[in-house]
């Protein structure tokens, strides 16, 4: 009898629960299992994650937050960014500001974004709109 593995690709699991579980089987530092869910904007050119440093992570330092991105339409570059709903922490709104304003978008689209940032102990996530 000839056996070989499958992968089942019937069932629907999302790719963040999926993540998260294989996060769970992952002995390297924690905090580096991210959740693969890049932005879909159409107008988004470059996307930077936070960083979140395993010092954090491991001194329980948590929060989720929600940033405003204002964007120059002539170039696409991230001028500005507004903490509209602070993490909790000043560090990790500072890391998120940080990478936000690393990203671009194409020239002559939106003015603005919208981001919320969950920094927790299995990584991070995002909401974007």
């Amino acid at each position: 009898m000839n056996i070989r593995p499958t992968i089942v690709t019937s069932l629907a699991v999302p790719a963040a629960l999926l993540a998260l579980l294989l996060s769970e089987l992952w002995l390297a530092s924690p905090c580096q299992a991210i959740i693969s869910n890049r932005p879909t904007w159409p107008d988004l050119v470059k996307w930077v994650d936070p960083e979140y440093p395993p010092a954090l992570w491991r001194s329980g330092v948590t929060g989720r937050g929600s940033f405003l991105l204002k964007i120059d339409p002539k170039t696409g570059e991230v001028a500005e960014v507004k903490v509209l709903q602070s993490t909790g922490h000043t560090i990790l709104n500072e890391l998120a500001a940080k990478a936000f304003l690393q990203c671009k978008f194409r020239p002559g689209g939106r003015t603005q974004a919208t981001v919320w940032w969950n920094f927790y102990r299995r990584g991070y996530s995002r909401i974007l709109h």
